[in-house]
Order: C-alpha cells, then sequence, then structure tokens
C-alpha cells in the first residue's frame, strides 16, 4: 500500500550510515564535530519502518532501525541537550519499532535490550494496547520489571 521499493531504499539509507560511519575512522573527527541529527529525517524513517512492519519487511525494517539509530546517536551532547525530549521521544519510538520487528524474525533477546533502551530514552513509556500487538505490551511490561529500582522508590 504505497511502498515504492522499500528494500531499495532502505538499503541506501544503510549503505549511507555504513560510508559515514566508515568515513569517521578514529582520529578523523570528534563526536561533537559530527553533523547535527535531523529529526525530520528521523521522522521520516520512522514512519517508513512503520509501514515496512505492516507490510511485513522485518528485516528490511531493522536495516533502516540501524541506520536511524546510528543517525540519532550522532547527535551532538548540545543537540541532545537543546532537543532532549525530542531525541528521546523518537528514540523511544525507535526500539519499540526494533523490538517488533525482533519478535517478528524470532529474535526475542533482541527485542528485550532494543526495548530496554526504549525504556531507557522514556521510563514512562506507555503503549496502546489496542493499537499494539499484545507480544509488543508483554515485553514491555516485562523489561520494566527487570530494570533497578528508581531512587526513593518502595
Amino acid at each position: 500500500m504505497g511502498l515504492r521499493h522499500p528494500t531499495a531504499r532502505a538499503w541506501r539509507r544503510a549503505s549511507a550510515a555504513l560510508v559515514c560511519a566508515l568515513a569517521l575512522a578514529p582520529g578523523t573527527a570528534a563526536a561533537s564535530d559530527a553533523p547535527g541529527v535531523d529529526l525530520a529525517q528521523v521522522d521520516r524513517d520512522l514512519r517508513e519502518i512503520e509501514s515496512l512492519l505492516a507490510a511485513a519487511y522485518f528485516r528490511t525494517a531493522l536495516g533502516l532501525v540501524n541506520a536511524t539509530r546510528d543517525q540519532l546517536a550522532a547527535a551532538s551532547e548540545r543537540e541532545k541537550r537543546a532537543s532532549k525530549a525530542g531525541v528521546q521521544a523518537r528514540t523511544a519510538r525507535l526500539e519499540v519499532l526494533a523490538a517488533t520487528a525482533e519478535l517478528a524474525i524470532g529474535a526475542p533477546q533482541r527485542a528485550r535490550a532494543s526495548m530496554r533502551r526504549a525504556l531507557g530514552a522514556d521510563p514512562d513509556l506507555t503503549l496502546d494496547a489496542g493499537r499494539t500487538s499484545p507480544r509488543v505490551v508483554a515485553l514491555l511490561d516485562e523489561a520494566r520489571a527487570e530494570l533497578p529500582a528508581a531512587p526513593g522508590a518502595p
């Protein structure tokens, strides 16, 4: 439904991320010198990942997840402070999408790690049980139960 060559687009994005990663060999640039994160592009990627998941292109979706994860990680500390809520919300959403795809391909340990990263970005994360797979909601609950209690919590 409206998907135009999802595999090709995802591979282009993943390849671009790989080229960027290889170009930043040790000693060539500091992390703070990395180009800024384009949140509009991240939003487009998140929508593309959702479309890929809806079309059951799980492995292709994971390729784009990795490229988008790298883009969010490249945000400088100054950018993360300036748009902390935006970067964290997108990171949480990305990791939930990753966990969804990982569950679908039979990688529960990877899915659990992704869900922990989602909770790391947004400890108050909730999912709409009406729109989200019961397996994904259960995984969120399991990951939350595994987290250490916050200081001062009962």
